[in-house]
């Protein structure tokens, strides 16, 4: 597919390739340019506008890069699912690796350091910031603004708000869901959930214990 050209000058490399419908719908549109610039030359200008619009809306409406960047991500989060602390006092080579990602060292709760160094690895712009609330100073969807929640889709971070913090104090980043659940991979947690844990864990948050949600797959 990385050899089909319109002959206007627009090759298709693997950009979109990984997008579901782009590639029989692109071979359409240069079969058709190629057959009208055989029957007249001065159809190539057109061909071009075509593969343009196509290209660039495919880029407008963000289907273009969403999953492959959110399936990275879910892989690089994967990789650390072995992470325990040294001696449970937010340290260890990895949990200082991830702090160290947001400037900080052992010893600060890392719940929203393992996303900043998740994301960083996954070349995604995001907060570099072990505070929860960087993390959503513009979000997708809050609970207190909107009383219908969207799903989340994977790749997205989702808050947890702790009404004796009055803020939001824990961070996850969502793989997948059902009906009623959120899958999650999260730092700083432990089997039963905290947000004060020891590793990171895959977890299963319910839909209405999530506050916010916010992208940095778009």
């Amino acid at each position: 597919f990385s050899d089909v050209s319109c002959g206007c000058g627009i090759r298709q490399d693997s950009f979109y390739a990984d997008v579901p419908g782009y590639v029989p719908v692109f071979r359409f549109i240069i079969t058709k340019c190629k057959n009208s610039m055989e029957q007249n030359v001065r159809k190539r200008k057109a061909c071009l506008w075509y593969c343009l619009v196509f290209n660039i809306a495919f880029g407008f409406c963000g289907y273009s890069q969403r999953p492959v960047k959110s399936d990275r991500l879910i892989a690089e989060a994967e990789k650390y699912l072995f992470v325990r602390e040294k001696t449970g006092h937010n340290d260890g080579k990895e949990v200082e690796m991830f702090l160290a990602s947001t400037g900080l060292g052992k010893g600060y709760a890392w719940c929203a350091a393992f996303q900043s160094y998740i994301h960083k690895e996954s070349e995604l712009k995001a907060p570099r910031s072990a505070r929860v609330v960087d993390w959503f100073q513009n979000p997708t969807w809050e609970r207190k603004n909107n009383s219908y929640q969207p799903e989340g889709l994977p790749g997205m971070v989702a808050a947890l708000y702790y009404p004796e913090l009055k803020r939001y104090g824990h961070i996850v980043l969502i793989i997948g869901s059902d009906k009623n659940n959120y899958y999650t991979i999260e730092g700083n947690t432990n089997g039963a959930g905290s947000r004060e844990g020891d590793g990171v864990y895959k977890k299963i948050r319910s839909k209405k214990s999530i506050s916010a949600l916010n992208d940095f797959c778009k």
